[in-house]
């Protein structure tokens, strides 16, 4: 995510025109077949017929409590106070780069959702040293935009501070972190979770087996106690406290929960359009590809089309006309010209025997201030209903904007 003046995604609508030499009303009655009007007027990226796709909720503004994708897992996320959390423990297996990093997956028992991976003090902070004064916000394993917990001695802002004050101190606030009942915690567990933190016990590897799940539930900070030890924070199933350590050494793999920079707007980066599967009535001979758009510098577009011989396309599911399998038509630049030919097969997805067609669209922008537009999409085609011969073309037009 990153930073930009505003950014949403307008009233999308879909429609499908003819153009042909023969009349209006034979037009109309032999070649629309079946139109869906949709329109995406909640800014949450999903339409009456399809979702975004990718786990996104959006192209508009991102606010706490929507869910975080990373590394491909969705995260739920909590506002608490002035502080925005993970509502569940880290369980990434990849640094923010891609790149492998080691955990700990606790056994018995696996490291699912809500357990998380156990990771160590150096693994966690992935090779930044140990916060050097009050408000650090040290990324670590974290996504962008989001910083391993501060916990800096004597700091009133840092975050775990922050969020212990919130909740009515050290004594009282870790009965409101925790998970309520048994199912993550031993039996006689105060917690409450009033706050929606939901900590469980996930216990912790001391650097040579697995022990203290479901009692207790470790997390990792940013601040070092010494070269070979950190503190971190902790909760206790028969208690309401939150304790603070600094005796845990950093060989130990312990929970991590992230919170995220700061609470100003932040902005989806891309987002990708499906459109309502259109019916060319008779079987389609499918030609060029066209479209207009507005692409600057910074931002691109890319284009996806399939066809598929079911109205639901349910017949693409796991096949050759999968969105997964489908290959880019185009890279588009401002305009699509003369056309880019819609070869049948693969990577095109475009086969002539068949009559059900949509497209996917997606726009990327690292440009904090220009706003890309994709603003219609036109695909020719030819059939040859009885015995006479008749063009025309498919337009989608409506735009999906970022601004």
């Amino acid at each position: 995510m990153y930073m930009k003046k505003s950014f949403s995604l307008l009233s999308l609508s879909l429609s499908l025109i003819i153009c042909t030499a023969l009349s209006p009303a034979i037009a109309s009655a032999s070649i629309l077949g079946n139109i869906f009007h949709t329109s995406d007027t909640d800014f949450n990226g999903t339409t009456s017929q399809t979702a975004i796709s990718g786990g996104s909720v959006g192209l508009g503004q991102w606010s706490c409590g929507q869910n975080i994708t990373y590394n491909g897992y969705a995260y739920p996320t909590v506002l608490i106070g002035t502080q925005c959390w993970l509502a569940e423990n880290l369980q990434t297996t990849l640094k923010p780069d891609g790149s492998a990093l080691t955990s700990y997956c606790y056994s018995p028992g696996g490291c699912a959702s809500p357990w998380g991976r156990l990771y160590d003090w150096n693994v966690t902070m992935n090779g930044a040293t140990t916060a050097t004064g009050c408000g650090a916000k040290i990324q670590g394993i974290c996504p962008s935009g989001w910083h391993i917990p501060s916990d800096y001695t004597g700091c009133a802002n840092d975050d775990f501070y922050l969020l212990s004050t919130y909740l009515g101190g050290d004594s009282v606030s870790g009965g409101h972190m925790k998970e309520t009942g048994t199912a993550h915690w031993s039996s006689g567990n105060t917690g409450d979770n009033n706050s929606g933190f939901t900590g469980v016990g996930a216990g912790r590897w001391d650097g040579s087996s697995f022990v203290q799940r479901p009692d207790s539930g470790y997390f990792q900070t940013s601040f070092q106690n010494d070269g070979s030890s950190a503190f971190v924070r902790s909760l206790y199933y028969s208690t309401t406290s939150l304790y603070r350590s600094s005796a845990i050494m950093k060989t130990n793999g312990l929970s991590v929960r992230c919170v995220k920079d700061n609470l100003n707007p932040s902005y989806y980066s891309s987002g990708t359009y499906t459109s309502t599967i259109f019916q060319r009535a008779q079987v389609a001979s499918w030609g060029n590809l066209n479209w207009n758009a507005i692409i600057n510098t910074n931002t691109a577009l890319t284009i996806k089309v399939r066809t598929c011989s079911a109205p639901d396309c349910s017949d693409c599911s796991g096949t050759t006309c999968a969105w997964s399998y489908c290959g880019n038509v185009d890279t588009g630049a401002a305009q699509g010209g003369a056309g880019v030919p819609l070869n049948s097969g693969s990577p095109n997805c475009v086969y002539n025997t068949q009559k059900y067609i949509q497209y996917q669209a997606t726009l990327t922008s690292s440009d904090g201030v220009n706003t890309p537009y994709l603003n219609d999409i036109l695909l020719d085609y030819q059939y040859n209903p009885d015995t006479s011969t008749m063009s025309g073309f498919v337009k989608f037009f409506g735009s999906i904007t970022f601004k």
